[in-house]
């Protein structure tokens, strides 16, 4: 059976431990994009 990892990460730190997760698992990854970027103040 194949695993997927997905994430979400607006600053890229979940980004990180999801590539981590990933490799362990010897899954795909996937990566949630909003329709509109965040805007930091």
């Amino acid at each position: 059976m194949k695993a997927l990892v997905v994430y979400f990460s607006c600053t890229n730190t979940t980004k990180t431990l999801a590539e981590y997760a990933a490799n362990i698992l010897g899954a795909d990854i996937y990566e949630i994009v909003p329709a509109e970027p965040y805007q930091f103040i």
